[in-house]
C-alpha cells in the first residue's frame, strides 16, 4: 500500500524506502463515519490517526509484537480497534491500552455505529466499550454521586440508617 516514515526518527538516506525506520503498509482500516485510520505495517505496529480534511495525524503507534498479519481489522465507535488472528481478538484503543480476547473457532467481525458483532459457528456476541458514566458508578473505591446513590439504595434495602449518610454525601 504504501510507506510510512516514523516522525521520531531521521531518515538514514534521503529516500525513505531505503531507511531503516521505514516500513511497508499492509493493512488499513477506516472508522465508521470516516474521522480516524489505522494502518497496519509490516513489523506489525498499528498506527492509529485522525483524518483532518485532506491530511492525516498520527496519534499513536501500538507494536503488537507480531509480523503476521491479523485475518481482520474494524473498529468499534472511534476510540479502539479489534484485530482477529487465528485464535484470539486483541482490542487496542487509542492510548495503547488492550485486551486479548479467545477467538476459537471461524470468527466473522462485524462493524456496526456503536459496537462490533463477533460471530462464530456457535454464537454471536456484541462487544461494545463501557461508557465514562458506568465506570464512574462501578469503580471500585468511586465516591461519585452515582456510586454514592447505588451505595445508599442498597444499605436502604438492608433498612439500615447509614443510607441517609450517603444520601447526604451527593448533594
Amino acid at each position: 500500500f504504501g510507506t510510512f516514515q516514523n516522525p521520531s526518527q531521521e531518515p538514514s538516506s534521503p529516500t525513505p524506502q531505503s531507511s531503516s525506520s521505514s516500513e511497508q503498509i499492509t493493512v488499513i482500516s477506516v472508522s465508521f463515519d470516516g474521522s480516524h485510520v489505522c494502518f497496519l505495517t509490516e513489523k506489525g505496529k498499528l498506527i492509529f490517526a485522525i483524518i483532518n480534511g485532506s491530511t492525516v495525524n498520527v496519534q499513536s503507534i501500538f507494536d503488537t509484537e507480531s509480523s503476521v498479519r491479523p485475518e481482520q481489522i474494524v473498529w468499534c465507535e472511534n476510540s479502539a480497534i479489534a484485530a482477529h488472528w487465528s485464535n484470539f481478538i486483541l482490542f487496542i484503543d487509542l492510548h495503547k491500552n488492550w485486551l486479548k480476547f479467545p477467538a476459537y473457532d471461524f470468527v466473522h467481525m462485524i462493524v456496526e455505529p456503536d459496537c462490533i458483532r463477533v460471530i462464530d459457528s456457535h454464537s454471536q456476541n456484541i462487544i461494545k466499550r463501557v461508557e465514562t458514566a458506568t465506570l464512574e458508578v462501578f469503580r471500585i473505591g468511586s465516591i461519585s454521586p452515582g456510586a454514592n446513590l447505588l451505595e445508599a439504595s442498597r444499605l436502604f434495602e438492608k433498612q439500615s440508617h447509614q443510607a441517609d449518610d450517603y444520601i447526604r454525601l451527593i448533594q
